[in-house]
C-alpha cells in the first residue's frame, strides 16, 4: 500500500507526445518535471488515474476552504493555486510551506485546525446524543 506524502503534490500531463509529471510541495510555485515512469504511478495512483481518464487533477477531497471564518473566494482560489485544495491539507501544511503562503499564513492554518476541532468535537457530541436517546428509549420498552 502507498503511504501519501501530504504535502507534496504531482501533477501528470503529456508534452509533444511524451508523458511527464511535475511533483511540487504544496504551498509553493517549485516543481520538478520528469519523464513519468512507472514509480510515478505507484507514489500517485489517484493523480495518476485521473491523468488516465483525461481528468487533469484528481478532484479535491475534504471540507471547502471558504468554510474557514474570513477566508473569500479569491483566498481560497490563491491557496488552490498554490495546491492546497481542502481545510484539511491546509491544517497539515507545514511551517516551511507558510513562508511560501505570505502574511497571516500561521493564522490561516491556525483557524483551519480550530474548524477542523470544532467539527470533530460537533461530530462526537452528535453521537452521544444519539447513543443517549437510543438508551432511554431502550428503557422505556423495557418498563
Amino acid at each position: 500500500m502507498t503511504v501519501r506524502e501530504p504535502n507534496i503534490y504531482a501533477r501528470f500531463y503529456e508534452k509533444d507526445g511524451r508523458r511527464l509529471v511535475a511533483i511540487g510541495i504544496k504551498g509553493t510555485r517549485d516543481e520538478v518535471v520528469e519523464f513519468a515512469l512507472p514509480h510515478h504511478a505507484l507514489r500517485f495512483p489517484e493523480e495518476f488515474a485521473a491523468f488516465e481518464k483525461g481528468l487533469g487533477e484528481p478532484e479535491a477531497k475534504g471540507t471547502s476552504l471558504e468554510e474557514i471564518p474570513g477566508v473569500s473566494p479569491e483566498k481560497a482560489a490563491g491557496l488552490r493555486l498554490m495546491k492546497i485544495h481542502s481545510v484539511e491539507e491546509l491544517a497539515s501544511v507545514g511551517d516551511n510551506v507558510l513562508v511560501g503562503l505570505g502574511l497571516g499564513a500561521h493564522a490561516l492554518r491556525r483557524s483551519a485546525q480550530l474548524l477542523l476541532q470544532a467539527r470533530k468535537a460537533e461530530a462526537l457530541e452528535a453521537a452521544l446524543m444519539q447513543k443517549t436517546v437510543h438508551k432511554s428509549k431502550s428503557r422505556k420498552g423495557r418498563a
